[in-house]
């Protein structure tokens, strides 16, 4: 008798279909049931029918088995079409739900087209309108600049004329002016010429009617102070010699101004 491959067993049970935790409780039935039997054994014919239990055990669990095994493969059939009939329902619900959603976002892109169109026409009217506006006060804005302009420029041109008929009659009257000054100056240049002269002759005349005067004066002095004692006759000559100095001095500084 070959002994029991729990191990074998299980990788058999697994490949049968049977679940981890089902193939491990027929693992531990058998072992328990095999080593029951092998302690209760004590012939050869014991030992014989315990086998033949064991095999018709076996045969029962393999039945068993495979009873599971077709039981398990029709509720996976009967759960495969009933998640694929599920998927089928959901997958037509999305494709229902999407085309839905299409239709919806075709709608809400056509109707936002059109208020797009809408407003960019709006706007394309207003831009008109405002550039229309712009160009009707930029061009009366230019009009009344090129008025002011004309203005400015005549009103220059007036302000020039005036300027240069000004500059003209202040320069005329600054060469009158110069003229008269100049004339001005030779006719006092000539005035004070002639009265210089005229100071001239009066001092040489006068200067000479006191020469003429200072020597009647000095001739009688002369005669008073011949008559004097020889110290009065001293100091007169003292104070005659300097009144001759000092009226030397004054014909001197008259002549030097003449």
């Amino acid at each position: 008798m070959r002994p029991f491959n729990s191990l074998k067993s299980f990788d058999r049970l697994m490949g049968a279909g049977v679940s981890e935790q089902q193939a491990r409780e027929f693992i531990g039935i058998f072992e328990e049931s095999l080593n029951a039997s092998v302690e209760n054994l004590t012939t050869k014919s014991e030992l014989q029918a315990t086998e033949t239990a064991l095999k018709s055990e076996i045969q029962g669990v393999r039945s068993d088995l495979q009873a599971t095994e077709a039981s398990l493969k029709l509720e996976i059939q009967t759960v495969e079409a009933s998640l694929r009939s599920e998927i089928q329902v959901v997958r037509s619900d999305l494709e229902a739900t999407a085309a839905s959603l299409r239709l919806e976002i075709q709608t809400v892109e056509t109707s936002l087209r059109s208020e797009i169109q809408t407003v960019e026409a709006s706007l394309r009217s207003e831009i008109q309108t405002v550039e229309a506006s712009l160009r009707s006060e930029i061009q009366a804005v230019r009009s009344d600049l090129e008025a002011t302009a004309a203005s400015l420029r005549l009103e220059i041109q007036t302000v020039e004329t005036s300027l240069r008929s000004e500059i003209q009659t202040l320069r005329s009257e600054m060469q009158a002016s110069d003229a008269a000054l100049r004339a001005d100056m030779l006719a006092g240049d000539a005035a004070l010429r002639s009265e210089m002269h005229a100071l001239r002759l009066e001092l040489k005349s006068d200067i000479a009617e006191t020469k003429a005067e200072l020597k009647h004066d000095i001739n009688e002095q002369s005669k008073k102070l011949s008559a004097l004692e020889s110290g009065q006759i001293f100091l007169q000559r003292l104070f005659f010699g300097g009144t001759l100095a000092t009226l030397t001095g004054i014909v001197v500084l008259f002549l030097h101004q003449g």
